[in-house]
């Protein structure tokens, strides 16, 4: 991967290197490399080459036990950069964020976190896009959360009764 040195065809080579790193149980050496590069990944290849830069990131976090900063880092893509919070593959991020939304909420959920994931969900659902695939996956994820929150699903059948009632 050095020998790309500026060249943005690094972030199709630097992940795969991350992942290597974190299956052979070098999981610090893929921290050290990846840490701070999917800011440089966005501005200069796109949103997704910074997802894909991302993912090795938070899976070498997660190999050492530090949830917490996965969690901060993949809330910080969010909302460090305005492109990414809108998941819909009609944004600007074209959906490149999808699925670090899932990974966010996931993560929280995992950690018993419930408000937080709510929080993130409903972000979701508010900047994303004014079209069905884009309204459906934000519901969705919305009544995952409710009903791993509540463990029915009750509130998550509420609302999206009221998404499409006018009632």
């Amino acid at each position: 991967y050095k020998k790309y040195g500026d060249d943005t065809s690094r972030f199709a080579v630097l992940p795969a290197y991350g992942e290597a790193l974190v299956a052979s149980d070098r999981a610090d050496e893929a921290i050290k490399l990846l840490r701070g590069q999917w800011p440089q990944a966005l501005s200069e290849a796109g949103p997704y080459a910074a997802v894909y830069v991302m993912r090795p990131y938070t899976a070498a976090l997660l190999a050492t036990g530090k949830e917490k900063e996965a969690v901060s880092e993949l809330a910080g893509m969010l909302t460090d950069s305005p492109q990414m919070l809108d998941p819909s593959s009609l944004s600007t991020s074209g959906g490149a964020s999808e699925s670090i939304y899932t990974r966010l909420v996931d993560l929280l959920l995992e950690q018993e976190r419930y408000d937080e994931a709510l929080s993130w969900g409903k972000l979701r659902f508010m900047v994303c896009g004014y079209d069905e695939a884009a309204i459906k996956g934000a519901t969705t994820m919305l009544a995952k959360i409710w009903t791993s929150k509540t463990m029915t699903p009750a509130p998550a059948d509420e609302f999206i009764k009221a998404q499409t009632s006018a009632d």
